[in-house]
């Protein structure tokens, strides 16, 4: 039960259960950021899926210019909100790319050694 912080320090019961806590709440964590990347793409792609099929139900017709302002004002919230959520989420897609790429070679380093 992690090897690499017991070769540091002897080992110690508290010591152990403190380790199992932080490791524990770590991958909590990464769960949860991880699903509010997901749920926030899958909440934004619906959107733009709701405004597709909106205009696709306009295909072929000829609109009114009150028509057409309120999807033009739909389709500028729609990349606002876009444009929100990307700053919003970019950071923690980063941290998160990271996270896993370092887990993915500890786990291939623990593999080799």
């Amino acid at each position: 039960m992690f090897p690499q912080v017991f070769a540091v320090i002897t080992y110690n019961t508290w010591i152990a259960v403190l380790v199992l806590i932080v490791n524990s709440v770590s991958t909590l964590t990464l769960c949860f950021s991880d699903q509010i990347i997901i749920m926030g793409s899958l909440a934004l792609g619906n959107y733009f899926e709701i405004f597709n099929e909106r205009m696709k139900t306009h295909k072929g017709k000829k609109l009114t210019p009150d028509q057409w302002k309120t999807l033009r004002v739909d389709y500028t919230r729609l990349c606002n909100l876009a444009r929100l959520l990307n700053d919003c989420l970019c950071h923690l897609l980063c941290v998160s790319l990271l996270i896993h790429v370092y887990i993915i070679c500890v786990e291939m380093h623990q593999g080799v050694v």
